[in-house]
């Protein structure tokens, strides 16, 4: 698959995708993760259409930057956010290019499982060596554990494979992380729903909230 499919497949998001986005990341990142220090180095690898930086930005996180392989994603967070620190072109290289030791925080929302199978746990060992003694990963990646999850692994003709639990922990481990967690990311706050799911799960003998989660969340600490 060559670079040009994804200025291909770029869509410039609604203003009401921005708006949720700003809360998800905000609650779900940002807040819970995020150094109260404003001045923490941030990364987003293949940071789109810029929605992340754009709420860092907002939120006083000043410094960070970006980096997509899609020249039209890079343009519109240029252009429609005015974000100056977005750069064109792949996460090896700009990543390689990098001092170890750079970042408080790299994010990498639904990028790895874009990775052939067998170059993501040399792309984690690098995030890892970028990152300062302490720092976090912040991932997003289709569970593999769901229905919903592999709908959202098959949609996607650039998707390599879809993640479970078990088996982020272990790529993440190998990479050398100290410490990794893996959840669900989204779990319905319907009380109704949520006991129909658990009756469906446990009818399988698996995690309910795992079962119907359409991505994982991956915080991993250096």
């Amino acid at each position: 698959m060559t670079e040009n499919i994804y200025d291909a497949l770029f869509v410039a998001p609604a203003a009401t995708l921005a708006e949720r986005r700003f809360g998800e990341y905000r609650d779900e990142y940002i807040k819970p993760f995020f150094p109260k220090d404003r001045t923490a180095a941030i990364l987003d690898i293949a940071c789109g259409p810029g929605l992340f930086l754009d709420t860092c930005r907002k939120l006083g996180y000043a410094n960070s930057e970006g980096v997509d392989v899609s020249a039209a994603a890079v343009e519109y967070a240029r252009m429609h956010f005015n974000l100056p620190n977005v750069h064109e072109g792949n996460l090896w290289d700009y990543l390689s290019k990098k001092s170890d030791r750079t970042f408080d925080i790299i994010t990498a929302f639904n990028i790895l499982e874009h990775i052939p199978k067998e170059r993501v746990l040399e792309c984690l060992k690098l995030i890892m060596a970028k990152l300062k003694d302490g720092g976090i990963l912040l991932a997003e990646v289709p569970n593999g554990e769901s229905l919903h999850g592999v709908a959202t692994f098959f949609s996607d003709i650039t998707h390599e494979f879809a993640f479970t639990a078990r088996l982020a922990r272990e790529l993440l481990g190998n990479a050398g992380f100290s410490r990794a967690t893996v959840k669900p990311k989204f779990v319905n706050r319907n009380l109704l729903i949520r006991f129909g799911q658990k009756i469906i799960a446990k009818t399988w003998g698996l995690d309910d909230k795992l079962m119907f989660s359409g991505n994982l969340v991956v915080i991993a600490e250096k």
